[in-house]
């Protein structure tokens, strides 16, 4: 699972504008884990990131927890090369990233207690560009 590039297999346009990301918060809650990681920041994470942060998840986590990954690079970064002049056209596809905004869930885990969860995504958030916030799930009062 680590091992994989994580891009998509298929686009309807090979290259696209980056676009202009709104620095707009969204409130994201966790659907199906206990713990999840929450960007408190806009960025861009490229998926070289986003694989090094499973590898790691992968690493520290016990065996038999489910990792689910919220976000998904699917967008096309290019850049021309060193020395090339103005005109020409636009340059091509070096890697993919996907634009992440204020808010936004990036990770949950199911299936493990808090302390080794917490532990873990500790790591994490040195690995990430954006500034991001550990979520636990609210337990229901009895």
């Amino acid at each position: 699972m680590s091992n994989i590039i994580r891009q998509p297999r298929r686009v309807s346009f090979q290259k696209r504008y980056k676009g202009n990301p709104s620095n707009s918060k969204i409130i994201s809650r966790l659907k199906w884990g206990s713990i999840g990681l929450r960007s408190c920041e806009l960025g861009r994470i490229t998926n070289l990131q986003l694989n090094v942060a499973i590898r790691f998840l992968s690493y520290y986590l016990p065996r038999g927890v489910q990792l689910i990954v919220r976000i998904f690079p699917d967008i096309p970064i290019t850049t021309k090369t060193v020395g090339t002049r103005i005109g020409k056209g636009k340059g091509s596809v070096t890697y993919w990233g996907v634009y992440v905004k204020k808010g936004q869930i990036l990770f949950e885990v199911v299936g493990v207690n808090s302390t080794s969860g917490s532990k873990a995504f500790q790591i994490i958030k040195a690995k990430l560009p954006v500034l991001s916030v550990l979520v636990f799930r609210r337990k229901a009062l009895k």
